[in-house]
């Protein structure tokens, strides 16, 4: 095993600095390479430094997500819709924190409504066509009041469908100024607020919201509300704040398995893996005969960081086993970087470099040259020399003319010429 960390690692107190001061920079994505290297180069008896640098590396993953999520609403903005769809995606898969993932998600699902929207829009529907179609999602109670309220709201709606969001939140504003008992509009306004970047005013509007409700009345709308004022809270660093409405969701919805998914998330970004798997637990209790992947991925990661190699092994070899057996091009990459990793520290590298062939295959473009080298790595490791310049030669096809992970494929190549 020495010969092969020197064949393939490296120092890794330079790599970690060169990482800290890339990182300094803002230039994630070096950061990233740099602080993986670090983490692979490490030898046995400093593993225990293997998660402080498992956490850089998901702080660059974040680093990179908020840079393409602020470019994706640039691009829309712009009328660019397809390019902000690519940096949507690109967000949505390489964010390590599940907020800035949701965040991404709510983005894009509102960019996807639009571009069907568009497409509608050629057989030119008219006003009433497009709110009938709005109003297909709500609830009755909703229905009934929004049929009290004039013109000037069905503008604001129109032009939250328009993604005119501040012409939106302004008018909604407006609506509650003269409205006698709002409810469901408070909720539109937050929503507008959300979207227009003004978070405080949307946590506020959330939570007015859920004290204008009766009792056991507003179902997903309700649990919806919850889970917004954490997440804005979590994206804004509040890390206390976004556990106490995740704690809220739990008890307003205590038969539900997302607020405890939420609250079990956030505790593991609060560096409460123990906690969070207690919760988690109980989210998996309540999730049914098939629980969603995500819930599973994110039980089999937390296990990872518990040192539960067995169980978290098992749950992300699930999760993975639902994308293959359904024929799924895409493979989740944070299941499968963690699953790669823990067949390697278990001594699997042919299953190691099965995954990393995956990822080179189906996983985020942006990272398919380094999947690539990985997959090269492992199977030279266990010998299969020919498969492994194969590997290593498309990784360079893919990797950037210039940077660190361009030279780590080209050594790896020379390595095994010699």
């Amino acid at each position: 095993m020495s010969f092969l960390r020197k064949l393939f690692g490296g120092d890794p107190d330079t790599h970690r600095r060169n990482a800290d001061a890339l990182f300094e920079r803002g230039s994630f994505g070096e950061a990233k390479l740099a602080y993986e290297k670090a983490r692979d180069a490490l030898p046995d008896h400093r593993r225990a430094e293997r998660e402080p640098l498992t956490e850089r590396i998901d702080a660059c993953r974040d680093g990179i997500a908020r840079v393409r999520l602020e470019q994706g609403r640039a691009y829309r903005a712009q009328g660019e819709l397809e390019l902000a769809a690519e940096e949507l995606r690109g967000a949505l898969e390489v964010a390590a924190s599940p907020d800035i993932a949701e965040t991404a998600l709510t983005v894009l699902d509102d960019l996807d409504r639009v571009q069907v929207q568009q497409a509608n829009r050629k057989v030119t529907l008219t006003r009433d066509e497009r709110i009938a179609i709005l109003a297909g999602s709500w609830y009755e109670e909703q229905a009934s009041e929004y049929a009290e309220y004039g013109d000037e709201f069905f503008d604001a709606l129109l032009a939250l469908d328009d993604e005119r969001f501040d012409a939106a939140r302004d008018g909604f504003a407006s609506v509650l100024a003269s409205a006698e008992a709002p409810v469901y509009v408070i909720l539109e306004h937050a929503k507008a607020c959300t979207l227009a970047g003004d978070s405080e005013a949307a946590v506020a509007g959330y939570q007015r919201f859920l004290d204008a409700l009766p009792d056991g009345a507003g179902g997903d709308r309700r649990l919806g509300a919850h889970l917004q004022i954490g997440a804005l809270h979590s994206l804004g660093g509040d890390q206390e704040a976004a556990l106490d409405a995740f704690q809220r969701a739990v008890e307003d919805f205590p038969d539900d398995y997302r607020p405890y998914f939420a609250l079990g998330q956030q505790l593991r970004l609060a560096q409460a893996p123990a906690e969070a798997l207690e919760v988690l637990e109980l989210a998996l209790d309540r999730g049914g005969s098939s629980p969603d992947w995500s819930l599973l991925e994110e039980i089999g990661l937390t296990c990872a960081g518990l040192d539960q190699g067995a169980r978290a092994t098992e749950l992300l070899e699930d999760v993975l086993k639902r994308f293959v057996d359904r024929g799924d091009a895409f493979v989740p990459p944070r299941t499968s970087w963690a699953l790669a990793a823990l067949y390697e520290r278990q001594g699997r590298l042919d299953r190691a470099a099965d995954v990393w062939r995956m990822l080179a295959d189906g996983g985020p473009e942006h990272d398919r040259a380094r999947a690539h080298g990985e997959a090269g790595r492992l199977l030279a490791a266990i010998g299969l020399d020919d498969e492994a310049r194969r590997m290593l030669k498309r990784g360079l096809v893919l990797a950037p003319e210039d940077g660190p992970l361009r030279e780590d494929l080209t050594s790896k190549l020379a390595a095994l010429a010699s």
